[in-house]
């Protein structure tokens, strides 16, 4: 039975609330003074309201990540008949972190259990994001208008972010109840306990339809919204509910949860989060004593189903194969033919983590059967009132595939599907096809059976996938045959990604060489091009007009670290005029939340994109993230989407974006340029460490260079040959516990001058004239064109200086499927560009290193099904860059691996 309050409610009315501070428009969001209430009339039956409180206090505050004060930040004002409106101009109701205003009162928890209810008009919802959110919120701890005081527990009725269990996907300003727990430190002490276990929407299906064109998953947050919400403490836990529709209350049972950062008090009252205006009105408030409540209920026992994915291809051109299987229990699992046979196996397997079982496998289609054997529950490391359901084996039909065209050395061609979108009028490709330039194949077929040291070629034309275009986990490549997906030389490659509803590549294979290609068209939230594997190059990629970052290196955030994308190699490539829909998500490139070691971006140019050019973004909730490098590289007008001046982001348009959430990452930045940008040309963003040398930044409208952390308690910032020029506003360096070398260093030129009294001078420079913009050059490094190009005038030391690539890459393509003798020597492939050498991954349970074939162990989504169908053809478009013909294979800079079959 659900526990009820049962006290004399203390209805907040227009007496009360026009008593508390209000915070105009341009005020501090300090906390208000003390407003004593009136004491609630006696109940009928004193016994169910025990000691009520002669008086309540309510007062207003800014809460967690806000920034900036006054009217930059928002305002609480308590209107003439008593509502209440909030209005949040920053903030983030996030994963990790929230920022809000809060209009509020405290409560003792040893004699008061509580409900809170009030009703929300959504004034403005015009600029709301995926961060936006309102509702009835309680607060183990916080501490009023500290930014970097934004890590506490909370209970929470709200529209906000939500988690769908079935998907893993974020629904959007979706109300339900919403539970933060796991912090026992400080509010400025970070944690990747932090846990939403309880949280759940109060119906996934709300405004399902709500959609645009560009964005399928919006926020469900409108103007004119009117909604009611209550939040409850009993001696159950925290309930929360929308309407009167208690039948779908959502419940975190731990009546304690709010007690772990301070044991004494919590706070309740309503709140508003990033760019929205609410107005709250009957805002009622009831206690009761837990003596008075009734009494608790257990959580009630889950049952675990036990579950097994496969996560890895389907198809395969090697006849040693070993697919890989996640599950959701501790176990094993084996793989039998259809006679029952056992082929491979027992392999032991652990949650999310991939198990591959090593097949020697018939060439065509296999029909197999891969079982779960789950362990006994007292192996299982199950959560509170969770048991497994059953440890009977559990079955999964698997359809894999063999097929080779060629040799390895061949050049598989492909072509666009649709005859009129081959640019030259030739073939269209066909999975029937046999992969030569007469015969051409479909963009899926080649992708799905193409051999180590193999070469995909497309043809020239226009893709246009009706899906991802994913290449799984088990499609790899190998350290010294690497698979190249390369556009035909001097042939554009056009890849339109407008008819994908789930946006463009997906890499999760390791050892894959893309080059020259286009991406344009994703919709909204979308990625272009991911990577999620290892050991990868991608070279000469241009995206651009996409609706979320153009290129990103991010791994699974249920799987362990030592399984994040590691050593892989973005060169020479170009992002811009990327913007997702609530304009404040989009970058060029990113490396970021969840990377593991050794991610380089070298010969890189990011602009016009909404939010920033370079991002390296960490999570407070997730921990650090593995050390990236940007070198030789370019961030120009990020913030801008145009060259309209007048049309800037909302939000970041940082040039080099080198952390996040006060997390240590070790990020190094050398030998590279920003200027234009909307705020830092340079930020650490609250990182406290990292390592920026020989960097040139120019005319950055915030300015050219933020060093700061929020919350960490040391900083470790290594700077040399910062050159800052022409800055809008004065460089920021905020040191804890270092000797500040920065500013000393007299090969830093901080605002324009040196420690020494140096000032820049414009001879020091080729020119100044930003309508030049730089572009890739044909040796894949980067030509400035003069502009802040050092002069013999510039002092040694400082600034940066973009040298041609001293070995730029060379491709010639192989002989086509067939034309070489099957029986003689396959074709070298000559050096690839420098990646470092792979590492065996830790949990890739079950792997036998002496396998050949495809059996590197792999980064990429956990619980994936990846089968032929998700390869979805594609045609294709514009190439970029320039075609030079050489020796097979391509070389790379700062040392070489060499890729043969």
């Amino acid at each position: 039975m659900r526990a009820r309050p049962r006290p004399t409610p203390l209805v907040l009315g227009a007496a009360v609330l026009a008593s508390a501070l209000a915070c105009a428009p341009a005020a501090s969001a300090a906390p208000a003074p003390d407003t004593p209430a009136p004491a609630p009339a006696p109940a009928s039956d004193p016994g169910l309201s025990p000691d009520p409180p002669a008086e309540r206090t309510w007062r207003s505050a800014f809460v967690g990540n806000v920034s900036g004060s006054g009217a930059n930040a928002g305002s609480v004002e308590v209107l003439d008949d008593g509502s209440v409106r909030l209005t949040s101009v920053d903030g983030k109701i996030a994963e990790s972190e929230d920022g809000f205003v809060y209009h509020y009162t405290e409560i003792d928890p040893a004699t008061e259990n509580f409900t809170l209810t009030a009703t929300f008009h959504v004034d403005d919802a015009s600029a709301v994001d995926n961060q936006s959110g309102y509702g009835v919120i309680a607060l183990d701890t916080f501490v009023p208008g500290s930014k970097g005081a934004r890590y506490f527990n909370s209970a929470a009725a709200a529209f906000a972010r939500q988690t769908d269990p079935e998907t893993g996907q974020f629904l959007y300003g979706t109300a339900g109840g919403r539970f933060v727990s796991g912090y026992t430190e400080a509010p400025d002490v970070a944690s990747t306990a932090r846990s939403t276990r309880d949280s759940a929407a109060f119906d996934r299906d709300f405004r399902s339809d709500h959609a645009t064109e560009q964005n399928a998953n919006p926020p469900k947050i409108l103007t004119g919204d009117t909604f009611t919400l209550t939040l409850r403490r009993s001696n159950t836990g925290f309930h929360a509910w929308l309407g009167d529709e208690v039948d779908r209350e959502v419940i975190a049972y731990d009546p304690a949860m709010l007690l772990q950062q301070t044991d004494d008090a919590m706070t309740v009252g309503v709140f508003a989060g990033r760019k929205i205006q609410v107005t709250v009105t009957d805002l009622s408030l009831t206690t009761v004593h837990p003596d008075d409540d009734d009494p608790a209920v257990p959580r009630p026992v889950t049952l675990l189903e036990p579950a097994l994915a496969l996560d890895s291809a389907t198809t395969t051109p090697s006849r040693d194969y070993a697919p890989g299987f996640t599950a959701n229990v501790r176990g094993a699992v084996h793989v039998r033919d259809a006679s029952g046979a056992v082929l491979g196996g027992p392999v032991p397997v652990v949650p999310g983590v991939p198990a591959r079982v090593p097949l020697h496998l018939p060439d065509g289609h296999s029909r197999l059967t891969a079982v779960l054997e789950p362990a006994p529950e007292a192996e299982q490391e199950l959560d509170e009132g969770v048991r497994l359901a059953s440890t009977d084996p559990v079955p999964l039909s698997v359809d894999l595939e063999v097929r080779r065209y060629g040799v390895a050395g061949d050049a598989l061609h492909v072509a666009p599907t649709a005859a009129a979108d081959v640019a030259d009028g030739g073939p269209p490709g066909s999975p029937d096809g046999a992969g030569t330039r007469a015969a051409p194949l479909d963009l899926a077929t080649a992708l799905a059976f193409a051999q180590p040291g193999q070469q995909v070629v497309l043809r020239g034309g226009t893709y246009r996938p009706e899906r991802a275009v994913v290449i799984p986990r088990g499609r790899d490549g190998t350290p010294d045959a690497r698979i190249l997906l390369t556009s035909a030389p001097g042939e554009n490659v056009r890849v339109d990604l407008s008819g994908s509803p789930d946006g463009g590549f997906v890499l999760r294979g390791d050892f894959w060489h893309v080059y020259d290609i286009e991406v344009t068209g994703a919709r909204g939230r979308q990625k272009a091009f991911s990577v999620m594997g290892n050991d990868n190059v991608v070279e000469r990629l241009h995206t651009h007009y996409n609706g979320n970052t153009g290129l990103q290196i991010s791994g699974d955030d249920t799987e362990p670290p030592s399984m994040w994308p590691a050593r892989n190699l973005v060169l020479s490539s170009v992002s811009h005029h990327n913007v997702d829909p609530e304009r404040n998500d989009a970058d060029g490139f990113a490396a970021k939340l969840t990377v593991g070691d050794g991610n380089v971006f070298r010969y890189c140019i990011a602009h016009n994109n909404v939010d920033d050019g370079f991002d390296l973004y960490a999570k407070s909730t997730l921990g650090p993230h593995g050390s990236v490098v940007i070198e030789d590289s370019v961030a120009y007008r990020n913030g801008y989407l145009t060259d309209d001046p007048a049309e800037v982001s909302p939000q970041s348009g940082k040039g080099f974006k080198l952390g996040g959430e006060s997390i240590p990452l070790g990020n190094v930045l050398r030998n590279s340029v920003a200027y234009g940008n909307v705020t830092q040309g340079v930020s650490s963003n609250s990182s406290p460490d990292g390592t920026v040398q020989g960097v040139t930044a120019y005319a950055n409208e915030q300015n050219n260079l933020t060093l700061s952390t929020t919350t960490h308690p040391v900083t470790d910032y290594r700077v040399t040959g910062f050159l800052s020029v022409g800055p809008r506003g004065a460089d920021q360096i905020s040191l804890r516990e270092q000797a500040d070398t920065i500013r000393t260093d007299p090969s830093n030129y901080l605002d324009g001058v040196n420690a020494l009294g140096v000032e820049v001078r414009d001879d020091w420079f080729v020119h100044l004239d930003t309508s030049v913009a730089p572009t890739i050059a044909a040796d894949g490094s980067i030509d400035m064109h003069g502009l802040l190009e050092l002069t013999d005038a510039a002092p040694a030391g400082t600034g940066a200086r973009l040298l041609p690539n001293p070995d730029p890459t060379e491709i010639v393509l192989g002989p086509e499927p067939g034309s070489a003798d099957p029986g003689g020597p396959v074709p070298p492939e000559g050096p690839g560009p420098a990646v470092p050498e792979a590492a065996e991954r830790d949990g890739a349970a079950g792997v036998d290193a002496g396998v050949p074939g495809p059996l590197a162990a792999t980064g990429g989504t956990a619980g994936t099904t990846a089968a032929l169908a998700a390869l979805l053809v594609v045609a294709g478009g514009v190439a970029l860059g320039v075609r030079r013909q050489a020796s097979v294979g391509v070389t790379g800079r700062r040392g070489r691996a060499d890729w043969r079959a």
